[in-house]
């Protein structure tokens, strides 16, 4: 099991460091949250607000933009590792 979420880490980290988290609407969420200083919740999503004040805190603190991605990618490749970790906790015992 270790081998299983070891690998999936890795996984999500090279796609985090390879600025996966910015294809499609990530680009323009990074974007928009990094010109207005403010999370951005589209649609109401709620979930954006915790994944974005990493980057909001960082952008205080430095405005160079391989930094702020890596930092935004990071937090986005967080959600599915949390998920398969709480998943596998639920029936770890079955």
């Amino acid at each position: 099991m270790r081998r299983f979420f070891g690998l999936t880490a890795l996984g999500l980290m090279f796609a985090a460091f390879c600025n996966a988290a910015l294809s499609w609407d990530g680009s323009a969420l990074a974007f928009q949250t990094l010109d207005t200083r403010v999370a951005v919740m589209p649609h109401g999503r709620l979930i954006n607000l915790p994944l974005q004040v990493p980057v909001l805190l960082a952008s205080r603190f430095t405005d160079s933009l391989p930094i702020l991605q890596t930092i935004f990618g990071l937090t986005y490749i967080a959600v599915p590792l949390v998920a398969l970790a709480l998943c596998w906790w639920v029936v770890r015992k079955q």
